[in-house]
């Protein structure tokens, strides 16, 4: 039950890749057009809330994984039949994601502290900055994919709904 191929790295793919510098080397230009369409306003409809991640992680990764936007901690099956399940995952040379349900208990408790403080709306750029920087870091131990947060954040921002994050007359 594994996400892997036989060598324990390289995640199954779409793409045909057999080694993890492959994959990547082949989903870069797939995720750069998709990045563009979400820039675009052709991605999923913006809720802000953790299906709304997911639809994120669907819409990138959609031509490279069969599992893209499902969650890493709840099985999956593949086309072919077989499941894989992945509550555990370890970062080379940094901190491990979370772990199970450590995944949903992080992604109700940082959508319910972003909810409270209105999505981040109506703050100056500076603030906003500041506090979009502190949602990310929260949001990477227990993000359904590390790859589709990160690919948000060289975006320079997370895809927020219409007006949230800065005011618009805001230098």
């Amino acid at each position: 039950m594994s996400f892997t191929l036989a060598d324990g790295i390289t995640l199954k793919n779409k793409v045909g890749a057999e080694t993890h510098e492959a994959l990547e080397a082949a989903e870069h230009p797939i995720l750069a057009v998709r990045l563009l369409e979400l820039q675009s306003g052709l991605g999923p409809e913006p809720t802000f809330d953790t299906t709304y991640l997911q639809a994120i992680h669907q819409h990138l990764f959609q031509d490279v994984f069969e599992w893209a936007g499902h969650l890493r901690h709840q099985p999956f099956t593949f086309e072919d039949g077989t499941e894989a399940v992945m509550p555990a995952m370890h970062k080379i040379g940094g901190k491990d994601f979370a772990i199970g349900n450590e995944i949903d208990r992080g992604l109700q408790s940082l959508m319910s502290d972003l909810e409270s403080r209105d999505f981040l709306r109506g703050l100056d750029r500076e603030t906003f900055a500041g506090q979009a920087a502190e949602a990310f870091a929260r949001l990477n131990p227990s993000t359904p994919s590390a790859k589709a947060m990160a690919a948000c954040s060289v975006n320079s921002s997370p895809p927020l709904p219409k007006g949230q994050g800065t005011r618009s007359n805001s230098a």
